[in-house]
Formats: C-alpha cells, sequence, structure tokens
C-alpha cells in the first residue's frame, strides 16, 4: 500500500462467484460473532477454486471485483473468471491534503463524475 491506494483482498474460500454481493463479501456464512467475518489484507495466497474479493479504494475510484481462480499450477498457469460488481470514477476537484500514517487524518469532499454497476471489467482505474 502505498499513498491513496488502499485496495485489499479477501479469500471467500470455496463461495460460488454468482452468490457474492456487496453485503456478502463481508460475512458470506451469515455467522455471528467476530470470527464469522471476512479478514482483508493488502495480498492473498492463490489457491484454486477459491473465490477473491477486491475492494478498490484509490484517489481516482473505487470498485469492487469478484474473482475464482479455476486453475492453478505456480509459476505456469492460473486460470480464472471475474465480475465488476461496481465501480466509480472519480474526478475529485476538492480533496484533503492526504493520508498521513503517523499524522492527524482530514477529511475532504471528492466529486463523482461517473458511476456505473456493470457486469463486464472497463479498465477506467489507472
Amino acid at each position: 500500500m502505498a499513498g491513496d491506494d488502499m485496495s485489499l483482498i479477501a479469500d471467500l474460500r470455496e463461495a460460488p462467484m454468482q452468490e457474492i454481493t456487496a453485503s456478502k463479501i463481508f460475512n458470506y456464512s451469515g455467522g455471528q460473532g467476530w470470527l464469522a467475518y471476512t479478514k482483508f489484507a493488502f495480498m492473498a495466497k492463490v489457491e484454486a477454486k477459491h473465490t477473491y474479493a477486491v475492494l478498490i479504494t484509490r484517489s481516482d475510484c473505487r470498485g469492487l471485483l469478484v474473482f475464482t481462480v479455476d486453475a492453478y499450477t505456480a509459476d505456469r498457469e492460473v486460470r480464472s473468471r471475474y465480475a465488476v460488481k461496481d465501480y466509480e470514477v472519480h474526478t475529485g476537484t476538492v480533496r484533503s491534503p492526504g493520508l498521513g500514517w503517523s499524522g492527524a487524518r482530514s477529511i475532504g469532499i471528492c466529486e463523482c463524475a461517473e458511476s456505473r454497476r456493470e457486469t463486464a471489467w472497463r479498465p477506467l482505474c489507472r
């Protein structure tokens, strides 16, 4: 993670990709208690047949991408399917000075120029 890139990934184990919703990524099993909640991290170990949720959070965009690794051979092959559940492209006109890991947090305003909900990924966040 660097600067304003705070994107995170979570391993949802063998959850069917078509069942994943924005609310289910945080607690797919629907269980009670702390251990039932999904754990997000900066990186995740690749496992065949596992589904992953990626929360994209940057200054210029945010989104939710879900993908399933159908096949994986280390250093040789990865076959996967994906769905973009949500994305927004930000054209911020007013921003806070930025996030300082050791300093006080600032709050700013960002105007969103475009918002789409589609099933196909478009590389808008560069």
